[in-house]
């Protein structure tokens, strides 16, 4: 993939076993698609078929618990709170006490704003998000 990004102008990111890969024309993106799929065949791994996308990026899309979308700054995306809320339903079914439920969201927005330098939307705060597990969650938030 590096050489293709040197030769035919492709963009390519890779964090452990999720890659993205830009390409500004089809012609490109299908050169960079058939390499990656001989590299994969090589090493005998499969691309799973819910987890991929080709697409246009200005609709925006879904990469590693973040939307991302051209010109905008970085949310989560519907996936990823979509797990917020359904584990901070297990520990409530769980009877974890409202303060094992405010440090488990408060981790999650450190997870959230970590590693992202600047780029994320600046709402992202705590209480941001408390109030939305609260308001999923139908609790008292006292």
């Amino acid at each position: 993939m590096e050489r293709l990004q040197a030769s035919i102008g492709i963009r390519y990111q890779r964090f452990m076993d999720d890659y993205v890969i830009f390409a500004p024309t089809r012609h490109k993106l299908r050169i960079a698609i058939k390499r990656m799929y001989t590299v994969l065949d090589d090493l005998k791994v499969e691309v799973h078929p819910k987890k991929r996308f080709v697409g246009k990026t200005r609709r925006g899309f879904d990469y590693l618990g973040y939307w991302l979308e051209p010109n905008k700054p970085l949310l989560p995306s519907q996936v990823s709170l979509s797990r917020l809320i359904d584990r901070s339903r297990q520990l409530q079914e769980r009877t974890a006490s409202i303060s094992r439920l405010r440090q488990y969201v408060q981790r999650w927005v450190a997870w959230h704003r970590g590693g992202l330098r600047d780029l994320n939307d600046r709402r992202s705060c705590f209480s941001r998000f408390w109030c939305y597990v609260i308001n999923e969650l139908e609790l008292d938030s006292t």
